[in-house]
């Protein structure tokens, strides 16, 4: 439909004139200038939904401005109340045991996981201290793989540590043995330069600083 200048009113009445001619009769239908004023200063569509009391149904419409020109495409809804709220409680009663069942299978499974997660808790507290115990009590679940991984990190961790010791014991030799070497040549290039810098070399301690 065309949009012209005239009062709100003309509009609407132009618009049900143009909904009743294509057969939707509504008992509830009004667009507002803010919506109008919206729709001609953005080109995004607008969604609106148009309660229809007595004819227990709502219409829903889209509506957009292009080119001056109203677009309305709307579709009627009927009203579902009471199937809605049996729905509802039939929903609610199936949650309700739903969530019993689940509760009474995590209470079992909990109790069942209970003495093995206490053992994981005391050796993982032990192997972050340095103590590489093992798990004594595996299961044949999810939680015995768990306790098998953990006796392998056990091992792995300590033998780790091990190799660490060692490669730092090297380590430490390997800078004492360095200090040891380069402290006699190192106290000679000082020497020659203090030489240098008061004027007693006699043209041979560079060489010497260089060897």
């Amino acid at each position: 439909m065309p949009i012209v200048e005239e009062n709100n009113d003309a509009f609407n009445e132009r618009v049900s004139f143009e909904l009743t001619r294509n057969r939707v009769a509504l008992n509830r239908f009004w667009i507002t200038e803010d919506t109008l004023e919206k729709l001609k200063g953005n080109p995004e569509t607008i969604q609106k939904e148009y309660n229809q009391d007595k004819q227990k149904a709502s219409f829903l419409v889209q509506l957009k401005v292009l080119d001056n020109q109203l677009y309305l495409v709307g579709v009627s809804t009927v009203h579902f109340s009471e199937t809605s709220a049996v729905m509802n409680r039939f929903n609610g009663v199936t949650l309700l045991l739903t969530l019993l069942v689940i509760i009474s299978l995590v209470f079992i499974a909990a109790r069942k996981m209970v003495q093995p997660l206490i053992e994981l808790k005391e050796v993982t507290g032990k192997i972050a201290e340095f103590d590489f115990v093992k798990m004594t009590h595996i299961t044949t679940d999810e939680i015995g793989d768990l306790s098998q991984n953990i006796n392998r990190m056990s091992t792995n961790l300590q033998l780790y540590q091990q190799q660490l010791v060692a490669h730092n014991t090297q380590l430490k030799q390997l800078i004492a043995d360095l200090t040891h070497e380069l402290k006699t040549p190192i106290a000679l290039i000082g020497a020659y330069s203090a030489g240098i810098k008061d004027g007693l070399d006699d043209g041979t301690y560079l060489t010497v600083i260089q060897e």
